[in-house]
């Protein structure tokens, strides 16, 4: 959830003006990224004179950013909803003081029902569902070892990282190109690139994998289900992203994979990052 925040303290009567979400997710948009959704709850407010709308942004790390810019604004709209850029309460305007914060569980599972993920090609979109993925190693003697994957999209979206990333791909498939270089090379030269970055008790952590993990998953596919690498190559991949629905989406594709010995998924938001430094000073 971590692209998704709510706006409370929001006059009850906003909700019934015609331009007033329009006006709202505009406000949104200019003072943050894309809005995929955006809708009024209806029980998520202690003042019953109050509404909260919710919001999922199309990129995740900027709704720290958004909520510390919308927090404490002050807007005014118009009889039909249309922000007054003048602050006033003149001509019939509206004035309330916006709060916004990171969106609960529920608050983000009303959003989802409110809003369902619109898309230009719902036909596409159910053929992806779930699809295979292969791709090739070329070892010693010129000999092809098949890598398959089987990824599902995630079932409770989350944004951008719902379905596989093009740059994922290309990246699995270096990687593929990199082990067939080290299984060809090994004897010859242990300083290839596949021995550098993922030589012997080397761990390796993927940050913003997405529900599908390709770099992870196929990495993990080369230790665990083939015989290309040697037994001494001891490896240890660690694969995360920063929204709850698209860890969900990756653990689904780990365990469906059979992965879930040789990689360990977790959920880390860099936007919350502490270092070591600034551990030890609180």
């Amino acid at each position: 959830m971590q692209n998704r925040f709510v706006i409370c303290d929001i006059p009850v009567s906003i909700n019934r003006l015609p331009k007033a979400k329009d006006s709202l997710r505009d406000l949104v948009e200019e003072n943050s990224c894309w809005v995929d959704r955006f809708a009024f709850l209806t029980c998520n407010s202690d003042n019953d004179d109050c509404c909260v709308a919710a919001v999922e942004l199309h990129i995740e790390n900027v709704r720290d950013k958004a909520i510390a810019t919308l927090d404490g604004m002050i807007v005014s709209m118009d009889e039909e909803g249309n922000i007054n850029n003048n602050n006033d309460n003149d001509n019939g305007c509206i004035s309330f003081k916006l709060h916004a914060r990171p969106a609960s569980i529920l608050e983000s599972t009303q959003l989802v029902q409110l809003c369902p993920i619109e898309s230009d090609d719902v036909e596409n979109e159910s053929q992806m569902e779930k699809q295979t993925l292969k791709l090739l190693v070329q070892g010693k003697d010129n000999i092809d070892t098949s890598i398959l994957l089987t990824i599902r999209k995630s079932i409770t979206h989350g944004g951008i990282g719902t379905y596989p990333w093009r740059g994922g791909l290309i990246l699995a498939n270096q990687i593929c190109h990199w082990v067939g270089e080290y299984t060809k090379r090994k004897e010859i030269d242990e300083n290839n690139y596949f021995s550098i970055l993922f030589g012997n008790n080397k761990t390796v952590l993927e940050l913003g994998a997405g529900s599908s993990g390709l770099p992870s998953l196929f990495l993990g596919k080369i230790i665990s289900g083939t015989d290309i690498l040697e037994d001494e190559d001891n490896i240890n991949v660690i694969s995360t992203d920063g929204v709850d629905e698209i860890v969900q989406g990756l653990s689904i594709n780990v365990l469906d994979n059979i992965l879930d010995e040789c990689i360990i998924v977790k959920h880390i938001d860099w936007n919350h990052y502490i270092n070591c430094d600034e551990k030890k000073r609180h």
